[in-house]
């Protein structure tokens, strides 16, 4: 029995119950009308039910939407809250892994570290909720869970049948038209970590020594696109080639579709076998010779799991540090997108410790990797020197590759990497978030004593004199931008610099349109400020 602060008791199964009247779905059922009053009788409010966050109610009336104190306030209506339920309640919705698997890992970790109970009950199909009580049994928080796609979770945001977006994937121009809006700070829209997608296919495939170790990136999507049947015709064993896939509405599978296949001028095949879980992948691709599949890392169970290599060579494979620097190309940011509403102080303070030491801890053990940055030192990359140096031609020379690694001597990488929308100028979302994580970093005191140089890359389409412009360009451009959100005052301990060094250091090839977008990039190295 968990007390509330009356004194009077309510059980949880209650609680779960009252909460699942309030959790609003998607659906006309929900479109539910409610009438307020004040206790004077001085205020009368009818209007559609939009949500409760313990303290404040929000509806929808012939004036806009409005947020009121629910203290000292009547309601009637099928779907009023109860007074008693004095915990604020917080709706995520959207992708299924982040809400059956990394926020409730999240919450019970956050409870643990706060001397919190975690109590959870299904309150609906693909709905969890999480109840938090201190010691005292006091409610602290509700927060429930809606494991669906991407997709759904828009939806009820714009719809106000949610609070919180789980995202499996980047949102498109057209998805913040729709009624999300542009994030305005890195309060609104959170990029929570980091997943990474792996091809797998059966140990039975080609076992011992002729076992497949690396495919080439275009060969997979070529394959989802049937137009590669038969693995002989990727130097394989004369197989039919079957193709395996998490549900199409998963956030990284349709990241994978409109990053690749449709960048490719293609579609998926008619043939692509879809299951409901990534899980469901592997174990359908372990079992089956020519089967080949794309699951998260971490989840490929049985299954072999193989690394990327491009036409020219370069060799990728999922690591902390190519995940987090984007260098390998199969990577995708999870964020949580937050309603342009009142947040209550217990939901600030959770996911301001997402961003802890033991957050980040949690996340990784839930299989993804966070953006905070790690050093690479230059001494680890010698494997993409010496690719660069393979690849110097009249262009760019070793003078050129000298001038780049001097500017290197001394610092280390920094996983931060900052990348450009498709034909423009501006930063990706994912790099606006890194620069609002850097610029609040450098605030803060965390680089003091630092040098920090930016440097520039690009593609290797055109002229080598004009890319190394460019690269230049771009790099002044995120400086520039972190320099502006510090509010144009940068710290004396700290020093921002930049460099651009064109096309000398690919990550990618450039017969690919992802190649040459993971090419076009700047990235952040550190030193000590002389």
């Amino acid at each position: 029995m968990t007390p509330d602060r009356s004194g009077s008791s309510h059980s949880y199964l209650k609680g779960a119950a009252v909460f699942a009247a309030l959790f609003v779905f998607a659906s006309a059922a929900w479109a539910e009308q409610i009438t307020l009053r004040s206790a004077g009788g001085g205020l009368e409010l009818t209007g559609r039910y939009l949500g409760y966050d313990g303290r404040h109610i929000r509806i929808e009336t012939e004036q806009g939407r409005l947020t009121l104190n629910y203290a000292g306030l009547t309601c009637e209506g099928e779907v009023c809250p109860d007074h008693a339920i004095d915990a604020p309640i917080v709706r995520f919705s959207g992708g299924a892994r982040l809400g059956e698997v990394i926020l409730p890992a999240l919450v019970e970790g956050y409870a643990r570290m706060q001397g919190l109970s975690a109590t959870q009950a299904a309150i609906a199909p693909d709905v969890l909720l999480y109840q938090l009580v201190d010691g005292s049994g006091v409610a602290v928080i509700n927060m429930s869970f809606h494991a669906a796609t991407t997709d759904v979770g828009i939806a009820d945001l714009v719809a106000d049948n949610a609070d919180v977006l789980m995202a499996g994937r980047a949102l498109d121009i057209t998805e913040q038209m729709a009624g999300l809006g542009s994030p305005t700070s890195s309060r609104q829209l959170i990029l929570l970590a980091i997943q990474a997608q792996v091809p797998i296919v059966s140990p039975r495939l080609a076992p011992g020594e002729d076992a497949l170790t690396n495919i080439a990136l275009i060969d997979v999507v070529r394959a989802m696109q049937g137009e590669v049947e038969n693995w002989s015709q990727l130097g394989g064993p004369d197989v039919p080639i079957s193709l395996h896939l998490a549900t199409r509405e998963i956030g990284m599978t349709e990241a994978f579709v409109r990053d690749f296949v449709q960048a490719n001028g293609g579609s998926l095949s008619p043939n692509v076998i879809f299951h409901q879980t990534s899980s469901d992948v592997a174990q359908a691709v372990s079992v089956e010779q020519g089967a080949l599949g794309l699951v998260p890392l971490g989840d490929v169970g049985n299954a072999q799991s193989l690394s990327l290599i491009d036409k020219c060579g370069i060799v990728s494979r999922p690591s902390a540090e190519t995940i987090r620097t984007g260098d390998y190309p199969l990577s995708f940011p999870l964020y949580l997108y937050l309603a342009r509403t009142y947040q209550p102080p217990e939901i600030v303070k959770f996911l301001d410790w997402l961003d802890t030491p033991d957050g980040q801890i949690i996340l990784r053990r839930a299989g993804v990797q966070t953006q905070a940055p790690i050093p690479i030192a230059l001494a680890q990359q010698g494997h993409r020197l010496g690719l660069a140096i393979s690849a110097a031609g009249p262009e760019v020379g070793l003078t050129d590759l000298q001038s780049m690694v001097s500017a290197f001597e001394g610092r280390a990488r920094l996983s931060l990497t900052f990348r450009f929308d498709e034909g423009a100028q501006q930063l990706d979302l994912t790099s606006k978030l890194l620069a609002w994580s850097l610029a609040n970093a450098i605030a803060s005191g965390r680089y003091a004593g630092q040098s920090l140089l930016f440097v520039g890359f690009s593609d290797g389409d055109g002229a080598a004199g004009i890319n190394r412009r460019l690269s230049i360009t771009r790099a002044n451009a995120v400086r520039d931008a972190v320099i502006q959100l510090l509010g144009d005052v940068l710290p004396q301990d700290v020093q921002l610099d930049t460099a651009g060094f064109g096309e000398a250091l690919p990550v990618g090839c450039d017969d690919t349109p992802w190649g040459r977008q993971a090419n076009r990039r700047v990235e952040l190295w550190s030193g000590p400020l002389e």
